[in-house]
């Protein structure tokens, strides 16, 4: 069953915003065979980044955040607030960083901003990026 691509690839999706999370819930030997070797294992080469990022910036070395490698938007165009939050110098070529917010779900922007998009778009600019700011997709 997992082996159907939109299947696998939410899969993929969902363990890039909360892999902590599945590990500790599944166990890895049932979550790498349930994703298979190769994406278990790029996911947690990730994790790890992150892991020692954070480790290096409470040092005070910093190091500039990436885009992960592989990650594109889901099969319907969106992309899940976690990456779209993330502080990069550089985005991909497929997100324009100063409209992310047009990328997430439906369902994931309401519980973001807390409001249904035509509501947002109605309001002044200045709002927005006021609010787009306090949500860290500005």
């Amino acid at each position: 069953m997992l082996n159907s691509p939109p299947l696998t690839d939410r899969c993929v999706q969902f363990i890039n915003a909360s892999f902590v999370g599945l590990r500790d819930l599944l166990g890895d030997e049932l979550l790498e065979s349930a994703l298979g070797a190769d994406a278990f294992d790029r996911l947690m080469r990730s994790h790890n980044q992150v892991l020692a990022d954070r480790l290096r910036l409470k040092k005070g070395q910093v190091r500039e955040v990436q885009w992960p490698e592989g990650v594109g938007p889901n099969s319907d165009g969106t992309i899940p607030y976690e990456l779209l939050a993330l502080k990069l110098n550089r985005w991909p070529e497929f997100i324009n960083p100063l409209q992310r917010e047009r990328y997430l779900a439906q369902h994931e922007f309401i519980h973001v901003f807390k409001m249904q998009p035509q509501q947002f778009y109605e309001m002044p600019q200045w709002k927005q990026q006021r609010i787009k700011a306090s949500v860290n997709l500005f």
